[in-house]
């Protein structure tokens, strides 16, 4: 058994850890959004761990009222999937 430390890791428990990738999002149409605004624009695309389901899961957060900025991970069938959650999928669901 292997030691995981990681967050992701926790989130995605099992091998293979599934294809994704991490970046921050900046957008000046999000200040003024608030955490709740932008997760319920995302609905059922939020990663849900139990069922293994969805593409985003959101961490820092906190810059996002004031600055329209938070991070994000996108997680795909493989990572050309994980790639247009970030550069397509995301964007359409906040209307960017």
């Amino acid at each position: 058994m292997r030691a995981r430390a990681g967050a992701l890791d926790r989130l995605l428990d099992g091998d293979p850890r599934p294809p994704y990738r991490a970046q921050d999002f900046v957008r000046s149409g999000l200040v003024g959004a608030s955490l709740r605004e932008v997760l319920g624009s995302v609905g059922g695309e939020l990663y849900d761990p139990v069922t293994r389901r969805g593409h985003f899961i959101f961490y820092n957060v906190g810059p996002l009222e004031r600055h329209g900025k938070f991070d994000v991970i996108s997680i795909g069938e493989n990572s050309q999937d994980a790639e247009r959650g970030l550069l397509e999928l995301l964007p359409a669901r906040l209307g960017q």
